[in-house]
């Protein structure tokens, strides 16, 4: 793997400061920007499996922005709040923590060497379903869900929200998900139609990229994300 240069970043985000880290080829030249991908941890937070997993894209060629979406007491509104406010259950596009994720996400594309055209993200369990709200940006060429817990009911975001989807999302499901259930994988699909990618995995569970990481079904997921950012950002 090449050589990676990691650099932290504070982003004022509604009274609060996001803690961040940006990953990027030591190689990278600030006058050809790269892709950038903003990377959404899940409920556990920036464990040593997200920081591996971004460095791993960084080492393909991206620019890798991992958010610690708990720091600065975010862990209330990300742990807590979203749980008991309407906006979160819903997961609307009022939701102030979408709004920050917006926030990270514009700060990423201001960053030099970044391609503010050329941007995909991962969401997963808790922000999963904050990839819904971002895919209605057209920059954001190559949107991930694995598995999406916010948005209680139907599709994981409201019809309105769904319909403004702009690109293709890619998205891992995984059987007897309580969190992400079939009723809400189908509906999901049922409203994007062909601009979504499933890719069910029937021997897998909820945390591909976590509980699930070093099996089969785990492997078999993040080798398709790749290939998908391949694809779609390079």
């Amino acid at each position: 793997m090449p050589d990676i240069t990691k650099e932290k970043h504070r982003i004022a985000v509604y009274g609060r400061i996001v803690e961040s880290s940006l990953f990027r080829p030591a190689a990278a030249s600030r006058t050809a920007p790269v892709p950038g991908i903003l990377f959404l941890h899940e409920i556990f937070g920036v464990t040593r499996q997200v920081t591996a997993d971004v460095r791993e894209l960084a080492g393909l060629g991206y620019a890798v922005l991992a958010p610690d979406l708990y720091s600065d007491m975010g862990a209330t509104r990300f742990c807590i709040r979203e749980f008991f406010n309407e906006a979160g259950v819903k997961n609307r596009s009022d939701n102030p923590a979408l709004q920050e994720i917006f926030t990270v996400l514009d700060y990423l594309k201001t960053l030099d060497g970044v391609d503010a055209g050329r941007i995909g993200a991962v969401g997963m369990c808790l922000t999963g379903g904050f990839i819904i709200h971002l895919a209605k940006r057209p920059e954001l060429k190559a949107p991930v869900i694995f598995h999406h817990s916010l948005g209680l009911f139907g599709a994981g975001a409201p019809r309105r929200d769904v319909a403004e989807v702009q690109n293709t999302i890619q998205a891992h499901f995984v059987p007897g998900d309580l969190f992400c259930p079939k009723l809400k994988q189908d509906s999901l699909k049922a409203a994007l139609g062909d601009k979504l990618e499933v890719h069910f995995h029937p021997d897998g569970h909820h945390g591909l990229r976590s509980r699930d990481r070093n099996t089969p079904a785990g492997r078999e997921a993040w080798k398709l994300t790749k290939e998908f950012f391949r694809q779609q950002l390079t």
